[in-house]
């Protein structure tokens, strides 16, 4: 059975602003399949990064969803699994 987490950044107000992302959030973690779904300020931040990285090892996920703006580019999301490290560009 999958066990998926769903991460969804508010991007400060870029996506904050005009979506209810704890909404959004709240309505994907009743999706079959999701075992933690959430929000947070910037998921591109060490914090953001950290939490999804706890939560794939606490929460022993299979899967993760990630709802970020295109700046994430920009970015370099690295989070550890169980099977390796992830290189989300």
């Amino acid at each position: 059975m999958e066990r998926i987490g769903v991460f969804v950044c508010h991007c400060g107000t870029n996506i904050a602003g005009t979506v209810d992302v704890a909404k959004v959030a709240e309505e994907l973690g009743k999706v079959q399949g999701v075992v933690y779904s959430t929000h947070y300020t910037y998921m591109c931040s060490s914090a953001g990064q950290k939490m999804i990285e706890d939560h794939i090892k606490d929460d022993e996920l299979t899967g993760v969803v990630l709802f970020l703006r295109e700046c994430m580019k920009k970015h370099s999301v690295v989070v550890q699994s169980a099977q390796g490290s992830i290189h989300i560009k």
